[in-house]
C-alpha cells in the first residue's frame, strides 16, 4: 500500500528556507527624464533561464520584483514599447534603488550591441508578445499547456480563452489561419516546444484594419504563434486509440508537415466517447455542456480533413480546408411540460425515442492577392453539401397519442466572398468594395403514421426550399483635415427564397392543399450612409446616418396572390471610444438592424409532423427592428496582474417575430406567428481575473458577475402575454499551483431566475441553478501525471447530478512521447442531462438519455523530425 501511495501522490516535498531577496527601482526617459508607466520588467535566472518573476512599473515610474533568490545569477530585462529593450545583470541583491532610464528606437543601430536573450514579455504597438522559450513545459505539451503559464492568459473548464479578460476567438500560426479558426485544433495538436512567440491582438478583418472609418473596438483578439527558427521545416503529429468498457473507443491522428512556402495538416478522428486526453463529460442541469455531446444521448462520430497554406510567387498566398464528419445519434427523451392557459392549464408527459444519421463535407479556400502595399484583392468560396436520416417515435400517455416519423434529405451550398481594398499612397483615403453571394438547397422527404385518440395521420411530404442571397458593400473613408474624418457607405441585401411542400395521404396521388405551399419570397434591403467623425488620440466620436430602405414581395403561387410589403427606418449609429492609457480603453454605441423572417415562418401550409404540436406560418410577416444599445469598459492593471470588464447593453425591437398559440377541444397545440412590438432585452454584465506569483506558488482567478431583465411577448389563447423576466449570476475560477507540480482547479457558479406573467391565472416561475467543479493534477513523480475532477450540477426545480472522474497516465521511451492513459469516467454513474424552459406559455422539463460510467485505456504516441536550421540572434540593448 506505501508503494502504491507513493506512485499516485509523489512524496510530499518539505522545503528548507530559502533567503530571498528583491530589487526595487524607477524607468524612466532618458531624453525628457519623465517617468514611464507600464514598463515590463522580469527576472530570470542566468543558468536556465527561468522566469522567477515579473511586474510592470506603476504612475511613478516604480516597480518592485520580490522573491527572487540571493545565490543565482539573475538577469533583469526591461522593455517599453517605442524604446529599446534593456537587459541587466545581477550576480548579487543587494540594497540599493537601481534608477533606469531607456533610450527610444530611433538611435543610430551602430551603437546596438546583439544579444540572444530576449525579455518574456513586451508590448510592440498594439500588439502584446511573449517568449514562449522563457516558460517550462512538461515533454510533448501541447500549445494549450503553453498558454496556461502565460502571464494574463486564462483556460476555463470548458476551453474558453481568455487574455487579459477578452475573449479569443481566433489563432494563427505565422499570421495565417492554418486550422481555419479551431481553437481546439491549434492549441491540442500543435506542441508547446516549437513554439517561439506568442503575439496577442485585437481580432480585426482586412477591411478593419485598413478602413479610416472609426469603429468601436474589438472585445475579440487573435492569438497568434510565432514558430522557432528550426521548427519551420519538419514532419509531426500524433497518434492514439482508446478502447473502454460498454464498447466505448476514441482515436485521433494528426499528421502536419511543415515546409516553405507550403504548410500541410491531415487529421481524423473517431469515437462514442470523449478520450481520456480531452476530459469527460460532465454533468448537464439547466442547460448543455460536453463539445460534441451536447443536449444528451449517445453520439458515435468521426471527422477527418485537411489545411493547406501555401504561397504562389510573392504576391498570391493560399489558404484551402476540406472537412468531413458523420454522427449517429441515439436520444430518449422524457418531456413534462406545463401548458399555461388563463382559465387553467394542463400536463403534456411524452417518451421520445430518435435515431439520427448524417454525413457532411465541406471546402473552403481563401486565395489573396497582394499587389503592393495599397492594393489586395481576396477571394473566398465555400462548398458544403451532405445528407440526413432519421426516426423519431413518440408516445404521449396522456394523450393517448403514438407517432412515427421517418425522413431523410440532402442539402448542398455554394458562397463567395469577393473584397477589393485600395489605399492612396498618402495614405489619407481607403476604398472597399465587398460581394457576398450564397446559394442554398434543402430537400427533404417524409413519411408520418400517427394515431391520436381515433384520429389517425397516414402521409408522405415532399419539402424543397432554394434561397439565393447576395449583399454588396461600397465604403470610402478618408481625413478631412486635423483629427477628422470622414465615410460614405452603401450596402444591398438582397434575398430570393422560394418553398415548395407537398403532402399526399397515403396510397393516393393527389395532392393535401391544406398541408401543402408554394411559395417565393424577395426581401431587398438597402442602406446608404454617412460618417463623420473626430479621431483624437484617446478619444474618437463618429456620428453615423442613413436610411433604410426595405421591400418585402411574398407571392402565394398555388392562390395566384402576392403580399408586398414596404417599409422605411432611419437608421442612425452612434459610436464614442476613449483610450485610457495603454492598457484600456472605453466605448459606447447605438445601432439599428433588421431581421426578415424565413421561409418556413411566410409559408401558409400546415405542418402537422407532430401531430401534439401544429404550426402554421404566416405571408403577412413584416422584417422585424432592433434597436440597441451598449457601453463597455475594459481596463488592464499590469503592476497587479489584473483585468477588468464591463460591459452593458440593450436591445429594443419592433415587428418582432413571434409564437401566437392556442389549443383546440382536443388539446393540441396550434402554433402561427405574428408581428409584435415592445419586447426588450437589458443586460449587465462586470468580469475581473487577475494571475500572481509568490515564490513557489501561482494563483490565478475570475470573477464573473451578471444580471439582465427581459420583456417577451406571446399570445395564449389569442390574449398577449407578456413575460417578465430576471436573471442574476455569478462565477467564480480560482487556480492554484505549487511548483507546477501540484495544481488545483475550483469553480463555482450560481443562477438566480425567475419569470412573472401579464395574464391572470398564470403562475409566476423561479428556480436557483448551481454549479461547483474540482480539479486536482499532480505531476510531482516523474513520467507520470495523475488527476481527478468533480462536477456537480443543481436545479432546485429538478434535482442535483454529480459526475466523478479520474485518470493516471505514465510516459514511455527516450523522450517520452509515448503515453499510456488509464481513465474513469462517471466513476459513481450518475451522469444525466436534463434541463428546464420557461417560456411565454409553458414550463418544460426535458430528461434525456446521457453517457454514463465507462472506464478507458488510451495510447498515444508524438512524433516529429525537424530540418535544423540556425535561428538568428534577436536583438537586445545591453546595459552594464
Amino acid at each position: 500500500m506505501k508503494t502504491l501511495l507513493y506512485l499516485v501522490f509523489g512524496v510530499l516535498p518539505f522545503c528548507a528556507y530559502a533567503q530571498k531577496g528583491s530589487i526595487k527601482g524607477r524607468i524612466l526617459d532618458k531624453a525628457s527624464g519623465g517617468v514611464l508607466e507600464a514598463a515590463s520588467i522580469s527576472a530570470v535566472a542566468k543558468k536556465d533561464s527561468a522566469l522567477l518573476a515579473y511586474t510592470f512599473s506603476n504612475n511613478r515610474g516604480e516597480f518592485t520584483l520580490s522573491g527572487l533568490p540571493v545565490d543565482k545569477e539573475l538577469e533583469v530585462f526591461v522593455s517599453y514599447k517605442g524604446f529599446r529593450d534593456t537587459v541587466i545583470f545581477f550576480t548579487s541583491l543587494g540594497t540599493d534603488y537601481h534608477t533606469w532610464p531607456l533610450t527610444r528606437q530611433s538611435i543610430d543601430l551602430k551603437e546596438v550591441e546583439i544579444s540572444a536573450r530576449r525579455p518574456p514579455f513586451q508590448m510592440r504597438n498594439d500588439t502584446l508578445e511573449f517568449d514562449a522559450t522563457a516558460f517550462k513545459l512538461l515533454p510533448n505539451a501541447a500549445v494549450k499547456d503553453l498558454l496556461k503559464k502565460l502571464p494574463g492568459v486564462m483556460i476555463d473548464q470548458k476551453g474558453n480563452i481568455t487574455v487579459n479578460g477578452k475573449k479569443a476567438t481566433k489563432i494563427q500560426v505565422e499570421g495565417r489561419d492554418f486550422f481555419s479558426g479551431n481553437l481546439q485544433a491549434a492549441t491540442e495538436n500543435l506542441p508547446g516546444d516549437m513554439i517561439e512567440k506568442v503575439q496577442v491582438t485585437e481580432t480585426k478583418s482586412l477591411e478593419q484594419q485598413r478602413s479610416l472609418a472609426v469603429r468601436p473596438p474589438s472585445e475579440d483578439v487573435t492569438i497568434n504563434l510565432k514558430l522557432k527558427k528550426n521548427k519551420k521545416n519538419g514532419l509531426f503529429g500524433n497518434a492514439s486509440a482508446g478502447i473502454g468498457t460498454d464498447s466505448r473507443y476514441a482515436g485521433n491522428a494528426s499528421v502536419n508537415s511543415f515546409g516553405d512556402p507550403e504548410r500541410l495538416s491531415f487529421y481524423g478522428s473517431a469515437g462514442n466517447a470523449p478520450n481520456g486526453e480531452s476530459g469527460a463529460v460532465v454533468a448537464t442541469v439547466g442547460a448543455s455542456s460536453s463539445p460534441g455531446f451536447s443536449g444528451g444521448g449517445i453520439t458515435d462520430a468521426q471527422s477527418a480533413g485537411f489545411n493547406l497554406n501555401t504561397k504562389y510567387g510573392k504576391k498570391v498566398s493560399i489558404d484551402a480546408s476540406y472537412n468531413f464528419s458523420r454522427s449517429e445519434t441515439r436520444k430518449e427523451t422524457f418531456r413534462d411540460r406545463l401548458n399555461l392557459l388563463p382559465d387553467s392549464s394542463f400536463w403534456y408527459n411524452s417518451h421520445e425515442s430518435e435515431l439520427d444519421y448524417s454525413r457532411n463535407h465541406s471546402l473552403s479556400a481563401g486565395i489573396t492577392y497582394e499587389r503592393d502595399s495599397f492594393t489586395v484583392l481576396t477571394v473566398r468560396p465555400t462548398i458544403q453539401f451532405g445528407n440526413r436520416r432519421g426516426a423519431s417515435f413518440i408516445n404521449a400517455g396522456s394523450h393517448a397519442m403514438r407517432t412515427g416519423v421517418v425522413g431523410d434529405g440532402d442539402q448542398w451550398s455554394f458562397g463567395n466572398e469577393l473584397s477589393f481594398n485600395k489605399t492612396s499612397k498618402d495614405r489619407r483615403l481607403n476604398l472597399n468594395i465587398t460581394w457576398r453571394m450564397g446559394m442554398n438547397n434543402r430537400t427533404d422527404r417524409q413519411l408520418n403514421n400517427s394515431i391520436y385518440h381515433l384520429d389517425t395521420i397516414d402521409q408522405h411530404s415532399l419539402q424543397d426550399e432554394k434561397a439565393f442571397s447576395h449583399n454588396a458593400t461600397f465604403n470610402l473613408s478618408g481625413k478631412l483635415g486635423g483629427r477628422f474624418v470622414a465615410a460614405l457607405v452603401y450596402t444591398l441585401d438582397r434575398n430570393n427564397s422560394h418553398f415548395l411542400k407537398e403532402t399526399f395521404s397515403s396510397g393516393s396521388k393527389l395532392i393535401d392543399s391544406t398541408l401543402s405551399s408554394n411559395n417565393k419570397n424577395i426581401n431587398t434591403t438597402q442602406v446608404p450612409s454617412a460618417q463623420i467623425a473626430y479621431k483624437g488620440e484617446r478619444l474618437s466620436i463618429a456620428l453615423n446616418a442613413g436610411i433604410r430602405f426595405m421591400q418585402q414581395e411574398n407571392k402565394l403561387l398555388w392562390k395566384d396572390s402576392a403580399i408586398v410589403i414596404k417599409q422605411r427606418q432611419f437608421s442612425p449609429n452612434l459610436q464614442m471610444n476613449y483610450t485610457m492609457g495603454q492598457n484600456g480603453h472605453l466605448g459606447l454605441g447605438y445601432t439599428v438592424s433588421s431581421t426578415a423572417p424565413t421561409a418556413e415562418q411566410l409559408a401558409p401550409a400546415v405542418d402537422n409532423s407532430n401531430p401534439l404540436y401544429i404550426r402554421l406560418g404566416n405571408p403577412a410577416l413584416k422584417t422585424g427592428i432592433t434597436h440597441s444599445f451598449y457601453a463597455n469598459m475594459f481596463r488592464y492593471i499590469p503592476q497587479k496582474g489584473i483585468g477588468m470588464n464591463m460591459m452593458g447593453n440593450g436591445t429594443f425591437m419592433r415587428n418582432q417575430i413571434v409564437n401566437d398559440v392556442f389549443y383546440d377541444t382536443s388539446g393540441r397545440q396550434v402554433s402561427t406567428f405574428r408581428n409584435v412590438s415592445g419586447g426588450r432585452t437589458i443586460q449587465l454584465t462586470a468580469m475581473v481575473n487577475g494571475t500572481r506569483k509568490w515564490k513557489h506558488w501561482n494563483v490565478r482567478g475570475g470573477l464573473n458577475v451578471g444580471g439582465a431583465n427581459h420583456r417577451e411577448i406571446g399570445f395564449v389563447e389569442k390574449l398577449r402575454n407578456e413575460s417578465q423576466g430576471w436573471r442574476v449570476n455569478g462565477y467564480l475560477d480560482v487556480s492554484v499551483s505549487w511548483k507546477e507540480l501540484y495544481t488545483i482547479s475550483l469553480s463555482a457558479e450560481n443562477g438566480w431566475n425567475t419569470t412573472a406573467y401579464s395574464l391572470p391565472g398564470l403562475k409566476d416561475v423561479s428556480y436557483n441553478t448551481q454549479g461547483y467543479t474540482g480539479q486536482l493534477q499532480v505531476t510531482s513523480v516523474k513520467r507520470m501525471e495523475i488527476s481527478c475532477q468533480m462536477n456537480y450540477r443543481y436545479n432546485s426545480e429538478i434535482q442535483g447530478v454529480m459526475v466523478w472522474n479520474g485518470a493516471i497516465a505514465y510516459r514511455f521511451l527516450k523522450k517520452e512521447q509515448l503515453t499510456l492513459r488509464l481513465s474513469v469516467n462517471d466513476l459513481f454513474n450518475g451522469n444525466t442531462s436534463i434541463s428546464r424552459t420557461t417560456g411565454p406559455a409553458f414550463i418544460e422539463n426535458l430528461r434525456v438519455n446521457a453517457l454514463q460510467r465507462y472506464g478507458m485505456l488510451t495510447l498515444k504516441y508524438n512524433f516529429n523530425r525537424f530540418t535544423e536550421t540556425l535561428a538568428p540572434a534577436a536583438g537586445v540593448i545591453m546595459m552594464r
